[in-house]
């Protein structure tokens, strides 16, 4: 009989594997729209880091249920764990658009949940790029 814990770490790889399927395809579909090798690398290891890390990191999130949490990701959770400058934010903003552009290409999400996506990035954008500048600033204040 399997804890609490197993079976949520048996649901979380049940979902890796969904997930990374769902990449798989992103991928081929990237190819066929001949974007270069080193573009399709960057838009599947940032669109992984969501689907894997954030979306699984304290309950399971199916990736077709993402987009709803778009903003806890990049205000908050990604900031923190990975961002290395706002460029990196911009693009990874650009892999999420980008991903979920194409769940919808593929029936995965309703085109009213994309423009809904698209509709609030872009009105929080400015947003998150002032508030990962004042983090940055917040964490050189303390060297």
């Amino acid at each position: 009989m399997l804890n609490e814990i197993e079976i949520f770490e048996k649901q979380v790889k049940e979902q890796v594997e969904r997930n990374e399927k769902l990449i798989a395809d992103y991928a081929e579909w990237m190819k066929q729209n001949k974007l270069s090798e080193k573009t399709i690398n960057k838009h599947l290891n940032n669109v992984s880091l969501f689907a894997n890390d954030f979306l699984l990191y304290s309950e399971i999130t199916p990736i077709e249920k993402g987009h709803i949490q778009i903003d806890y990701y990049f205000d908050y959770w990604f900031k923190r764990k990975v961002m290395s400058s706002v460029t990196d934010l911009k693009e990874n903003i650009t892999s999420i658009k980008k991903f979920y552009t194409y769940l919808n290409s593929v029936n995965k999400i309703s085109k009213i949940d994309l423009d809904e996506m698209n509709f609030y990035i872009k009105k929080a954008k400015g947003d998150w790029i002032k508030n990962a500048n004042n983090y940055f600033d917040d964490l050189m204040e303390d060297y």
